[in-house]
């Protein structure tokens, strides 16, 4: 383990995080991250539950608060965002108004806001578009990642027709349903198997350059527990190309490369272990990435050149330490970075995985941790490692699947 590199805490009292390690925290600037400040961390929120959001100065520490919102958890929190268009003024995030899950856009500067009729799970890098999932049903089928509150409307359907992942233009509000899960339940070879068994998306992820995006279609056969899952990736336009990159079994946390192919910790094709896979979405072929080093599941993510891959996992061993790694792919070098205990306190739903980030130009990483016994959000110094002479980064092997 390195101890060169300091974790420090950008935030202080009570508790504070930010959510999934596919989201940006830093402004435009680099100067502020935005924070979750949830009033309690040891139960799951109910819909009467309030969050605050706040803006904290990385170099001070300086709190500020800029909102509130009723659609949120400890996992992915509220989807908050800064908006690509403006990065330093107006932010993004999840609320319930009524009966309804919405997406609110607010300027923090002169307190503008605009309500859009849909969450996002979502954005892309220029802001034009996002996707969208139903809440109420994660709530109910993945504790931890929905929001409580309303009831889900496909509530009584296995395989909705008319849900599943909605695509909305962040301008206008618009929207469109791009992928249906009656769509995806079609597709499995053993119909008898799915049929009676509720089915459900998760995650969404849209490649850099705004034309695909990825989601999780799992489901819970007769007599199990555990549920199976398929990554499948598909056109932002009208939900065409779609493409199955990892068949039903066990498929977790993932990230786009380059718009090309998909990295994720997963079983895949014949091989009985899991591993970090990269799977190009087209013509390629499939690659293990450091299958010796990285035999457990993590939050993986490509720093924004594609040279390094920063990820962390969960909590092992008796005094329950959480990792946290850069891999540096040119070299194949594992930097790591930290351990982390975990308190026994927060598990399950309110869990406080890593969850780590890259900054906008690599030179920080951020994560949410409890080992000083309160949830709070950390920056770290990796710029010795990233600020190096950039190298080719990741490749995708041509040839057939």
């Amino acid at each position: 383990m390195d101890d060169t590199f300091e974790a420090v805490a950008v935030t202080h009292g009570g508790h504070h995080y930010f959510g999934y390690y596919d989201i940006q925290p830093w402004n435009g600037s680099g100067t502020h991250l935005l924070v979750l400040s949830p009033p309690f961390a040891d139960r799951e929120p109910t819909g009467a539950d309030v969050c605050e959001i706040g803006l904290v100065e990385q170099e001070s520490g300086e709190y500020r608060r800029v909102a509130e919102t009723r659609a949120w958890n400890f996992q992915q929190g509220c989807f908050l965002h800064w908006h690509p268009k403006a990065p330093d003024e107006v932010i993004l995030y999840n609320d319930r108004i009524g009966d309804r899950f919405v997406c609110v856009e607010l300027n923090i500067r002169n307190g503008e806001r605009r309500v859009l009729p849909r969450p996002i799970s979502a954005i892309d890098r220029a802001g034009e578009r996002a996707t969208s999932l139903n809440f109420a049903r994660l709530a109910v089928t993945r504790p931890g990642y929905g929001y409580s509150g309303l009831v889900d409307p496909f509530a009584d359907e296995c395989h909705p027709a008319d849900d599943g992942v909605f695509v909305m233009d962040l301008e206008t509000g618009d929207h469109h349903l791009a992928v249906s899960m009656a769509q995806i339940a079609a597709l499995y070879e053993d119909q008898k198997a799915i049929t009676g068994r509720k089915q459900w998306f998760n995650h969404n992820v849209i490649s850099d350059d705004g034309k695909r995006f990825i989601f999780l279609s799992r489901w819970v056969p007769e007599g199990e527990r555990r549920w199976l899952t398929a990554l499948f990736t598909a056109d932002m336009d009208d939900g065409g190309h779609l493409r199955k990159l990892y068949d039903y079994g066990l498929v977790s946390h993932f990230d786009w490369c380059r718009s090309e192919a998909v990295l994720a910790f997963a079983r895949y094709g014949d091989d009985e272990q899991p591993h970090f896979w990269l799977v190009p979405d087209g013509e390629g072929e499939a690659q293990i990435i450091e299958a010796e080093r990285w035999p457990r599941d993590g939050h993986c993510c490509y720093s924004s050149d594609y040279r390094f891959i920063l990820n962390d996992s969960y909590p092992g061993g008796p005094t329950r330490e959480q990792l946290l790694m850069l891999y540096e792919i040119e070299g194949h070098t594992l930097h790591e970075l930290g351990a982390f205990h975990a308190p026994e306190a927060f598990t399950g739903p309110i869990r406080c995985d890593l969850h780590p980030r890259f900054s906008r130009d690599d030179r920080w990483i951020c994560f949410d941790s409890t080992h000083s016994g309160r949830r709070q959000v950390y920056v770290m110094d990796v710029s010795a490692i990233t600020a190096a002479g950039a190298g080719p980064g990741i490749r995708i092997v041509p040839g057939d699947r």
